[in-house]
């Protein structure tokens, strides 16, 4: 999760984190406009940093499938500021699939 030029910027992690727990996505909300809390949270879990590192792989592997299948991928990465829009120009163009695709919130 980032904030923007005002704006939420939600990655996909984000919206799972969010639908697992809204708690932990609502401090991680408070942790960007107060990054003092950051010295009261726990400290990071080697197993978890692990699991993360396989999962990312495990995508990149599941994606490159995808491709040799001749399924339409649109990966979205570069630039977060750009992201949300290239985002909802893969949506509106009909591709198949769209990997980290990124959303912006106003609120």
């Amino acid at each position: 999760m980032q904030y923007l030029n005002g704006q939420y910027l939600y990655s996909p992690s984000d919206l799972i984190a969010f639908m697992e727990s809204p708690f932990d996505s609502a401090m991680e909300r408070r942790l960007l406009h107060n990054s003092s809390l950051k010295e009261k949270m726990d400290p990071k879990v080697p197993l978890l940093e692990h699991l993360e590192k396989r999962g990312h792989s495990r995508e990149q592997e599941f994606v490159a499938k995808l491709k040799e299948e001749g399924r339409d991928v649109v990966e979205i990465r570069g630039n977060n500021e750009v992201m949300a829009d290239a985002t909802m120009e893969a949506m509106k163009s009909g591709c198949e699939v769209i990997t980290q695709g990124y959303f912006l919130s106003f609120i």
